[in-house]
């Protein structure tokens, strides 16, 4: 195999946080029954296939996104005391940056879910 030149380089990376698990922040469940996560897994997925604009638009209008609009802020905020065991999500913030790389000025009005 030949050796990968990028192999020694610093390589950037960023992680996102979803509460205690994603069914507590999409769904307010944050100990869902199997049965549950899965209807509620079959639910979301329905609302937005083919709709990925509404998606993104869901994702950053979530009453459980974080407001700081910085990285680092938002794992400030998320660490402070028990905001961690809260329904809550920076996952707003890697929508938005993808939306900038993609040029999309304007995300139409979720009429999917609430």
């Amino acid at each position: 195999m030949a050796k990968d030149e990028n192999s020694s380089r610093e390589k950037p990376y960023r992680v996102f946080f979803f509460s205690s698990n994603l069914d507590h922040v999409l769904f307010g469940n944050a100990n869902n029954e199997r049965y549950n996560k899965v209807r509620d897994a079959k639910d979301f997925s329905n609302d937005f296939y083919g709709e990925p604009l509404k998606l993104a638009s869901y994702l950053v209008n979530h009453a459980c996104a974080v407001s700081e609009k910085s990285y680092r802020d938002s794992w400030t905020a998320l660490s402070e005391k028990d905001s961690s065991l809260k329904a809550c999500t920076n996952i707003n913030l890697l929508v938005e940056d993808l939306l900038r790389q993609a040029k999309v000025t304007a995300l139409p009005e979720n009429d999917i879910r609430p």
